[in-house]
């Protein structure tokens, strides 16, 4: 229905030129994460794609929402096929009924070096739907560029998604069902990952996204269901919610720089003022997976997004009894000094206030993930993960139940950190697992509390030893 004759015909003449061009491109991965042939050699819309949701959501009937959507999208230097796929299977997806606008937002792509995204803007432009095509010179970064589309929607609600992705008819009905239930909910389809180098696909079913006082990421066990669940916090990468809630509340990542930590601020922002935040089962969305990640980020945001993003954070959403435990971690006073980001936590306070937002994790933790210990008093140390010779990493390889450790490079392609604690009872803790010196590569797994291959030894040089194995 949003195509145009001339916009159908660009697009089958585009699609033909990906797909011959296809047969002589290298199997290796893309500078891009992914299997940039394989990927290529696809229809922009498939009819024929694997059902991931549960059995019971088949039968389910949603009544007919008046909801406007308008749609988020932004991309930095994302795959042409993947990019088009992910706008014309969100766009098909979506009723015309409902359809009120496209925002797509190009954050500084290499047009040099990627030149058929030049292409995007005059496909786009052919279709029959509103919609706007916005381009920022340099790349300012997915919390801003996210936030920005946000502001300049007019629809009823505003649907969020990554730019490598692929949705089937049928996947905006649940989430709109819970927003006419209550229009301060935050609302997720779950993801269905998929790894197009390997060629396997993952899900998350019956896992939502809890973090604690570190904001470390937590995957909570519940039971799996087609009803929605309750989550401490959305993934970010999809995510359905009321543009007017969205506004009085001043949206998300206000202040932070590259990406991290917003899709927890806002949730953080759902949960305090009156909301819920939900993960919907019969909503699913396939997230392709890269390797490596498609975003540039300079040396600035690279070494300090993370930190100055957790920063805001826990300055602006944690209480000041909570201050004692906070500040054993390192990246809480990295910015503290600094007057401009004082003001940016100072006014959203004052919003949030005004709004008659109640902050306390304490609360909000006891309520939706209890499974989420305190770590009261039990902390000697917490940093993120960094050494002289590289970033600590948690590698999973594809298997959520799989926690390797792994010491690699701080590059722009793994700027992940996490954080690591030394407790009292001489075990060294990431998430909730311990790390066990009796596997190799050395991994972190449940915590037995025995001692043995768990148990650690830390000495005024800050080296970490266990009589097994050597020193990391």
């Amino acid at each position: 229905y949003f195509e145009s004759e001339e916009g159908y015909q660009l697009r089958l003449k585009l699609e033909s030129k990906i797909q011959e061009d296809a047969r002589i491109k290298s199997m290796e991965i893309s500078e891009q994460g992914y299997n940039e042939s394989f990927l290529d050699s696809l229809p922009l819309i498939r009819t024929e794609t694997e059902d991931f949701k549960p059995l019971g959501c088949s039968n389910r009937i949603y009544k007919k929402s008046s909801k406007k959507i308008s749609l988020i999208m932004n991309f930095h230097n994302e795959l042409l096929s993947l990019l088009l796929r992910s706008i014309y299977t969100t766009i098909n997806s979506i009723h015309p009924d409902n359809f009120h606008e496209y925002i797509l937002i190009d954050d500084g792509s290499d047009l040099d070096k990627y030149p058929d995204l030049k292409l995007v803007r005059s496909l786009v432009e052919t279709f029959r739907v509103p919609g706007m095509f916005l381009r920022f010179e340099e790349n300012r970064g997915l919390v801003y560029s996210r936030r920005f589309g946000c502001q300049q929607a007019t629809g009823d609600v505003v649907l969020v998604l990554d730019s490598h992705v692929e949705v089937k008819s049928g996947f905006l009905e649940p989430l709109l069902h819970e927003i006419e239930i209550n229009d301060k909910a935050l609302v997720s389809p779950i993801f269905d990952f998929w790894d197009t180098v390997e060629m396997k696909t993952w899900s998350y079913d019956g896992t939502p996204l809890g973090f604690d006082y570190y904001l470390q990421w937590h995957l909570l066990t519940r039971p799996k269901s087609d009803r929605p669940l309750e989550a401490p916090s959305i993934m970010g990468g999809a995510f359905l919610a009321s543009r007017i809630f969205l506004k009085n509340v001043d949206y998300f990542g206000n202040g932070m720089i590259g990406w991290g930590a917003e899709n927890i601020e806002l949730s953080l922002k759902f949960w305090y003022c009156g909301g819920r935040v939900l993960m919907v089962p019969c909503s699913r969305v396939l997230h392709v997976s890269a390797k490596r990640s498609p975003i540039s980020m300079g040396d600035r945001v690279k070494a300090a997004s993370i930190y100055h993003n957790y920063h805001l954070v826990t300055q602006t959403y944690f209480t000041k009894e909570q201050d004692r435990e906070l500040k054993k971690v390192s990246h809480y006073d990295v910015i503290s000094s600094d007057q401009h980001y004082q003001t940016i936590t100072n006014n959203t306070k004052k919003i949030l206030r005004a709004l008659g937002c109640r902050i306390d994790f304490r609360s909000l933790r006891q309520r939706v993930m209890p499974e989420i210990e305190s770590y009261d008093g039990d902390t000697l140390l917490a940093h993120m993960a960094m050494t002289t010779e590289g970033c600590l990493t948690v590698a999973s390889y594809g298997r959520p139940e799989y926690h390797e450790l792994a010491l690699e490079p701080c590059t722009s392609e793994k700027p992940i950190m996490f954080t690591i604690r030394l407790l009292r009872d001489q075990t060294l803790k990431w998430s909730n697992t311990c790390l066990d010196w009796g596997f190799k590569p050395l991994q972190f797994v449940g915590c037995h509390g025995m001692g043995g291959n768990q148990a650690v030894h830390h000495d005024n040089q800050k080296k970490v030893t266990n009589c097994y194995r050597n020193v990391i």
